[in-house]
């Protein structure tokens, strides 16, 4: 069966494309954490792969664990949500793919521990110290301390991104979206994305008018190759409501066929991403006039609602819960008899 990256590919040949991926934390009662030997590059990392639209999130988990490992697992939480320079991979066959990257936390629930012969050549439970004599990628690197941390809430790395010397506030299409489009067309594209809900000393809530649908909604948009997420959802709020934030922590993911689009022009898309709660820096809330055309901060006895999305109304629900992990949709993938 052609898949959604082979089809991608025919277009684009080897060029750099971003995507959703998924990987599984899978912990002994030492501590120990499963790993899987890839036959590509013979290195060792957690089990897990790309996203397969429009196929959720934590499908994705839960297919990739039987399809590596032999094993069906139920997830516990989101154990950590990544992307960045280290996540860029270039294959033997010179594909280049840079990954935004959800790892699960999850418990074994049934299967015979193997590897499949094809994607994978081993599998082992491992502790910090072993792992430290093999050969692993430098995305695994980049989780690694945090894999052995203690795990009390949806881990994510710091945001990098600062405002551009010259303020200029740029939104739209980003150059790697246009670029694309430019050899895919109107084709379905996976699309990596951020959220924001942004409170102020205050609880006031930032949002911001839609210029697409006059709709009230958090900043919002997709994050560049090799950029962290943390660091896309400071860049988002900026660009679209001219406040510098700071992401304190993840409240939710989401992905899959009920965030599917088609824009009037044609393009289809099917949005993979990372809710963040955080917290006004600094900054006057002004409208980019692009993606939007007003914004404000609302008391939450006072929010705009009936000009909300449901999906932004349970959104604001979650932020306010203080949840230490993400919520997600439960998987519903089975293996075949």
């Amino acid at each position: 069966m052609e898949t959604y990256i082979q089809r991608l590919r025919a277009k684009v040949g080897h060029e750099l494309l971003l995507m959703a991926s998924v990987t599984i934390a899978v912990y002994d009662d030492q501590d120990r954490i499963l790993l899987v030997r890839h036959a590509e590059g013979d290195v060792w990392v957690l089990p897990g792969g790309g996203v397969e639209p429009p196929e959720s999130l934590a499908d994705a988990a839960v297919r990739e664990m039987w399809e590596e490992t032999g094993l069906r697992v139920q997830l516990k939480h989101v154990f950590g949500v990544y992307s960045g320079p280290e996540f860029l991979v270039t294959y033997k066959n010179q594909d280049q793919v840079t990954y935004q990257m959800i790892v699960f936390e999850a418990q074994v629930a049934g299967g015979v521990l193997r590897a499949n012969g094809e994607e994978t050549k081993a599998v082992a439970y491992l502790s910090q110290t072993e792992m430290a004599a093999l050969p692993m990628p430098a995305w695994m690197h980049a989780i690694l301390p945090d894999l052995f941390a203690p795990r009390l809430r949806t881990n994510f790395q710091p945001p990098t991104w600062q405002v551009p010397l010259d303020g200029v506030r740029k939104g739209g299409m980003s150059d790697y979206v246009r670029q694309l489009r430019q050899k895919v067309g109107n084709d379905l594209v996976l699309t990596p994305s951020v959220l924001g809900l942004i409170f102020d000393e205050q609880g006031r809530l930032l949002l911001q008018k839609r210029a697409d649908n006059g709709r009230w909604a958090g900043p919002a948009g997709a994050i560049d190759p090799n950029e962290p997420p943390s660091s896309a959802i400071v860049r988002e709020a900026w660009e679209e409501t001219g406040v510098l934030i700071e992401p304190t922590r993840v409240i939710a993911i989401f992905g899959g066929a009920a965030f599917s689009h088609s824009f009037p022009g044609g393009d289809q898309i099917v949005n993979y991403g990372v809710v963040f709660a955080g917290r006004f820096v600094s900054g006057q809330p002004t409208p980019d006039g692009i993606e939007s055309t007003a914004v404000d901060l609302f008391p939450l006895t006072a929010l705009p609602t009936e000009l909300m999305s449901p999906r932004w109304r349970k959104l604001i629900a979650i932020a306010t819960e203080n949840r230490d992990f993400a919520d997600f949709d439960a998987a519903s993938w089975q293996p075949s008899a």
